[in-house]
């Protein structure tokens, strides 16, 4: 009976939501990195588009954290990939809401 719960998490399959999760927030950051060097090649002047990529990019966030937590749900899937996408995620979206609210303050 104690060796069948030992080896319970190799009957469970690996979750495809938090792969997801986990590869939307590895796009979310190659899309900022992307992002910060076209402003920084237009000296600041890159204009609104910019800044509307930049509230997309938020919204994948925030579809990535829905993922993971879609994944976590799922009783007969692992939860190490969910569990890593909403934390990579999390702090994703804490990290782009502080660089909005410095860059109102500051603007």
């Amino acid at each position: 009976m104690g060796r069948k719960n030992e080896y319970a998490s190799i009957e469970q399959y690996k979750s495809i939501p938090g792969l997801i999760s986990i590869l939307m927030g590895f796009g979310v950051v190659m899309g900022y990195v992307l992002l910060f060097l076209m402003a920084y090649m237009a000296e600041g002047e890159a204009g609104l588009w910019i800044g509307v990529l930049g509230f997309l990019l938020f919204f994948v966030i925030i579809g990535a954290i829905v993922m993971a937590i879609k994944g976590l749900r799922d009783p007969d899937a692992q939860n190490t990939r969910p569990i890593v996408g909403l934390i990579e995620n999390s702090i994703l979206f804490i990290c782009v809401l502080v660089l909005y609210f410095v860059g109102m303050t500051k603007g």
